[in-house]
């Protein structure tokens, strides 16, 4: 017969009952800090909304903003709340038995998060819920640095926030744990360049908070202090030789890279290149200068930079008048209603020169047959010059702002104190001490295409230039086939290996009609600006960096470098 236990559970039955509570408990424990979070973060949802709509209503109101109790913790003595705003302090949901994943792996309590008012980087008003790394609530001064908010961080100086979808960020992109230097992958564009293009691409688990990069061999220690910022993925030089890349993630990982670069080309002076075209033909230049600091502190205003080349054309490309003959042109002797003008800045030659329309817009008599001497070589109905370039050519030249010799009594002058001598006895004389011409009367004018000055040729050319296959001096120019076949005058040379007179801007100063040319024999003339007959050898400057060669060697005409893209 069965006999009831009125004395309660015996030993094993109270065991059972003991294993089963605490399997629940294991159960429902979970459940229970689940479903309290889950309020938890429907409040902070709401106290953000209610938030928000009081910062949306404060600023709409057009109430001036008091800096320090505006942008700072929102308690009871925060503008919203004495605005009525807000009826009170905003209070976190959260508190240390709050436990919340943290963004990037682990978890964290949440406790000390208080509601701050503060700008982002762009500068907009935003609400976040805050506390130092430390665990301490935020101080005006450790959450905002003039009114915006400070980065976030992994140590105790900086801050730590609750997101809206209640997850702990704890700094930008640094992942809890990560132990691993960020990856660099470095590429060069290759080929034969002016200047190359590194891409660094660098990756990581965690944000990348640093990228630098340095000439040289440099180890991780040396950019604490050196290098320059990388602030996108690529940076530049100008130079072969090893360069290295810095990056540091969030979590502080640190790694350098480097590259090798042997690819830049560096032009140099007396090499010629393909720039342009003209008559349907490339047109060459002779690089007869580059640009160096120095000259950038005599000419400070020039719009020059150094390494910058000053190119001149090989050859005379074509043959035209410097400037038509114009009744109404003012001078002092008369000579420009008969002979044109020898002034550079208005003349019809430099006008062309740098012209981009298909019909130039002349500023005084433009170059007809009526105005030019025998009718010889007019072009008042030829395009501008420049637009025998490409739009990355035109893009490459460089404006230059540079002084001409100028006939004082006609012109005026923007510099100088006497008048050129006009020793014609050769370039270098033309420029010698006892010609003044380092104190002559000047007019600046800055241009993008010029004919070169006295002494340009003087200095880059007499005395330090050659032609390559004559060895006569590079002073001495010959015409194209193209200039001989365009020009209508009776007597151009006779071929590829007459040399030929050619235009300077510098004017002849004993009237204001005469121009200064070099002829075949070394010495100058002063043709009267209306001449046809004379030859036009265009000098610019282009940067000397983003440019792709081909693979000549740039050692004389029959090998210019050819320009292949422009980076």
């Amino acid at each position: 017969m069965n006999k009831n236990n009125v004395n309660g559970f015996t030993l094993l039955e109270l065991l059972a009952v003991l294993v089963v509570m605490a399997a629940l408990a294991v159960i429902a424990v979970p459940v229970f800090v689940s479903k309290g979070n889950e309020a938890r973060l429907q409040a902070h949802k709401a106290n953000i909304r209610e938030i928000n709509n009081a910062i949306q209503r404060y600023e709409w109101s057009g109430e001036a903003i008091a800096t320090d109790t505006y942008y700072n913790i929102l308690d009871d003595n925060n503008a919203l709340v004495t605005s009525k705003y807000l009826h009170a302090e905003v209070s976190s949901p959260y508190d240390a038995t709050s436990t919340l994943d943290v963004v990037g792996g682990g978890t964290d309590d949440a406790s000390n998060f208080t509601y701050f008012i503060g700008k982002d980087a762009n500068g907009r008003t935003e609400v976040r819920l805050i506390r130092l790394g430390s665990g301490e609530v935020p101080t005006r001064a450790g959450a905002l640095t003039n009114d915006v908010f400070n980065a976030y961080g992994t140590t105790a100086t900086t801050i730590h926030e609750i997101l809206i979808d209640g997850t702990i960020k704890k700094s930008d992109g640094g992942v809890v744990g990560d132990t691993d230097p960020p990856s660099i992958v470095l590429a060069n564009l290759g080929g034969n360049v002016t200047s190359e293009i590194v891409t660094a691409t660098i990756t990581d688990v965690s944000a990348i908070s640093s990228k630098k990069w340095a000439s040289g061999t440099q180890n991780v220690a040396y950019f604490a202090t050196g290098g320059m910022d990388i602030t996108d993925t690529t940076f530049g030089v100008v130079a072969n030789g090893i360069y290295t890349v810095y990056a540091k993630d969030a979590a502080g990982n640190e790694a350098v890279q480097t590259i090798d670069i042997g690819n830049i080309v560096t032009i140099a002076e007396g090499q010629y290149i393909k720039f342009g075209s003209y008559l349907g033909q490339p047109i060459v230049w002779r690089i007869i200068h580059k640009v160096t600091a120095q000259d950038l502190i005599n000419e400070p205003s020039s719009g020059l930079h150094e390494g910058d080349l000053y190119l001149l054309s090989d050859r005379i490309i074509t043959m035209k008048p410097y400037d038509a003959k114009d009744p109404a042109a003012p001078s002092t002797d008369g000579q420009r209603a008969v002979y044109g003008s020898n002034y550079w800045g208005n003349s019809n030659i430099r006008e062309w020169l740098n012209s981009t329309d298909a019909t130039v817009a002349y500023s005084t008599q433009k170059p007809d047959t009526s105005h030019v001497w025998s009718s010889v070589n007019s072009y008042e109905t030829e395009a501008g010059f420049l637009t025998n370039f490409t739009a990355n050519e035109k893009n490459q030249i460089i404006q230059v702002t540079h002084k001409s010799i100028v006939d004082n009594n006609s012109d005026g002058h923007d510099g100088g104190t006497v008048e050129h001598g006009n020793v014609e006895t050769g370039i270098d004389e033309s420029v010698a001490a006892g010609t003044n011409y380092s104190t002559a009367y000047y007019k600046n004018t800055t241009d993008k295409i010029f004919l070169a000055s006295l002494g340009e040729l003087a200095t880059y050319v007499d005395g330090v230039l050659n032609h390559p296959s004559t060895s006569t001096k590079y002073q001495i120019a010959y015409t194209t086939q193209q200039a001989r076949t365009q020009s209508t005058y009776a007597s151009d040379p006779a071929n590829d290996t007459t040399a030929w007179y050619y235009w300077t801007r510098d004017a002849y100063t004993f009237n204001s009609s005469g121009v200064h040319g070099i002829n075949g024999l070394l010495t100058l003339g002063h043709p009267e600006a209306f001449s046809g007959n004379f030859g036009v050898r265009p000098a610019t400057f282009i940067k000397s960096l983003t440019l792709t060669l081909d693979n000549a060697s740039g050692a004389d005409a029959f090998n210019a470098y050819t320009i292949t893209s422009f980076n």
